[in-house]
């Protein structure tokens, strides 16, 4: 696998990557979220596909710890969306058919009930 060697712009509006013995390429933030969106689209492409399972804890998780959500329905979808906008990525949506938005009712009301009572830590 390849090294990738990547340093941000001094002014940190940009960045160089380099991988192996490829030139260096220099972009700038509106460049790099055009070749993240593609590269993303690519990689739906390729083989092997990414595995539709459960997360399971050894496994890489893109997370950020500011993101927002949005749940709902575009005029150009079938379904309701459910989209998480990450910072380095954007938004990413599924789109969900009702059993499954029923499923993720049921989840969130489950992880509701495993927050009662607890109290974040304070920082002194």
């Amino acid at each position: 696998m390849k090294e990738f060697k990547i340093e941000i712009g001094k002014d940190g509006s940009s960045l160089s990557i380099k991988a192996g013995d490829m030139q260096r390429m220099k972009l700038k933030a509106d460049e790099l979220d055009a070749l993240i969106y593609v590269l993303a689209q690519a990689r739906t492409a390729l083989k092997p596909p990414m595995q539709l399972q459960s997360i399971e804890h050894e496994q890489r998780i893109l997370a950020a710890p500011e993101m927002r959500w949005w749940l709902g329905k575009r005029d150009d979808q079938p379904v309701p969306l459910l989209a998480l906008l990450h910072p380095g990525v954007g938004w990413v949506a599924i789109g969900l058919e009702a059993d499954s938005l029923e499923m993720l009712r049921a989840e969130c009301e489950r992880q509701l009930s495993l927050l009662a009572g607890y109290k974040a830590p304070t920082v002194q």
